[in-house]
């Protein structure tokens, strides 16, 4: 996509082009979280911005996983958070409170769906 669009551009501080790229942070997965960040840094540093989510919320047969069962803990997020300011990324989102609630997820009850 980087390829196609290039560098952000803006106009009345709306992006018109760029690249986002939006990371939902896993639980136990901090650290494999940190080596994407490193490496969406080596290869782009801040010509894209990066969205670091934190909104993982737990459901259905994820409840059952060992690992997927509970939410990102704040020690997790803040890991992965630090490491990609430490890197340098100036053009990162970050998220702030509890967002890892089933409020954000819509009901999916098949209707509408195309």
């Amino acid at each position: 996509m980087f390829a196609l669009v290039g560098k952000p551009q803006f106009k009345d501080n709306i992006m018109q082009k760029g690249v986002i790229i939006r990371h939902l942070i896993l639980p136990w997965y901090y650290k494999e979280s940190m080596e994407i960040v490193k490496y969406i840094w080596e290869k782009y540093h801040d010509d894209v911005y990066l969205s670091l989510m934190n909104q993982y919320t737990p459901m259905y047969k994820a409840l059952t996983h060992p690992k997927l069962k509970r939410k990102l803990t704040t020690f997790e997020y803040d890991k992965v958070v630090d490491y990609a300011l430490d890197l340098g990324f100036k053009n990162c989102y970050i998220q702030q409170g509890k967002t890892a609630t089933t409020k954000f997820v819509p009901h999916f009850n098949g209707t509408n769906v195309y």
